[in-house]
């Protein structure tokens, strides 16, 4: 999370500076800015390391199968569906944009 509040931060002060710059880009420009700000975010998140895999337990409740979140970024895609748990769908989705989905063992 400090990561994500720290780009949040160096894109801002990136804007900032865009349109305070009298770059090449008029105020009324957004897919301009758009575009550079786009770069730049690129080129912060290409200097960051990114786990590409999150990790879910499976458990049985009464019967229906739940795909609870077990680490930081699953947490992070449940929020975006807005339910606590994910579906074979969700995960099927999670895989598509490159993540590496693992089960979380169960020790006896």
């Amino acid at each position: 999370m400090k990561r994500l509040l720290a780009i949040i931060n160096q894109l801002k002060t990136e804007v900032d500076g865009v349109t305070q710059s009298g770059l090449d880009i008029r105020p009324n420009d957004t897919l301009g800015i758009f575009k550079t700000i786009s770069k730049r975010l690129q080129s912060i998140m290409d200097g960051l390391p990114v786990d590409q895999s999150i990790t879910v337990e499976v458990k049985n409740v009464y019967g229906m199968e739940r795909i609870y979140p077990v680490c930081e970024t699953a947490e992070t895609f449940t929020n975006l569906t807005g339910l606590k748990t994910l579906t074979r769908y969700d995960l099927s989705a999670i895989k598509q944009l490159g993540f590496k989905v693992e089960q979380k063992q169960v020790s006896l």
